[in-house]
């Protein structure tokens, strides 16, 4: 056997018994509850509209929900989670000048306050409640106005549905508790 090849066959052999031992020990490369995962799957959710300051934001609500897995409901159900929106707060702020103390930066920021409550059985239902925030930057020159308005609806139709995934992701959070502390566990968790 020619020198040059022996330290490539030391080098496949130690890759195929590298190989070996990963398959005999049990190796996973996902486990149950991995990323693929969707964790609302099949969960029951009503989204109160009576509870929806912004008519608007319903939509990427819905669309955040059934992308994690939830089972949107048209009215409210016995074991179904109910989601009501408290507060919903949009706006920008001034974050930066120019040295001629022109306008240069804004900051656009929503923050949703919401509520989710889950009756089961008989058992008084219960509530938990969190916020959620979402920001992003625009920056601004006065010599290319045009545009402007449009990058801002831009802004803000990127921010709902950017906050409305921070809350499906947080309410996956609540519901993943211990039931004395939030909401009741999801079947299967």
């Amino acid at each position: 056997m020619p020198q040059c090849l022996r330290p490539l066959l030391r080098l496949l052999s130690l890759l195929m018994l590298s190989a070996l031992l990963a398959a005999c020990s049990g190796f996973q490369l996902r486990q149950p509850g991995s990323v693929t995962e969707t964790p609302l799957q099949g969960l029951a959710v009503f989204i109160d509209p009576a509870r929806m300051p912004d008519p608007a934001f319903i939509v990427p609500l819905e669309v955040a929900l059934r992308d994690d897995g939830a089972h949107l409901l048209s009215k409210a159900a016995a074991g179904a989670v109910i989601i009501g929106v408290d507060r919903l707060e949009q706006d920008k702020t001034v974050s930066g000048y120019s040295a001629l103390r022109q306008v240069k930066e804004f900051n656009h920021y929503i923050e949703v306050t919401f509520h989710a409550s889950r009756k089961v059985g008989d058992a008084e239902p219960e509530r938990v409640e969190d916020r959620v925030r979402a920001e992003r930057t625009q920056l601004y020159d006065s010599r290319y106005v045009l545009g402007v308005a449009e990058e801002e609806r831009s802004i803000r139709r990127a921010l709902r549905e950017e906050v409305a995934r921070l809350l499906v992701l947080r309410l996956r959070r609540l519901m993943n508790r211990s039931p004395p502390a939030g909401l009741p566990a999801p079947a299967g968790s």
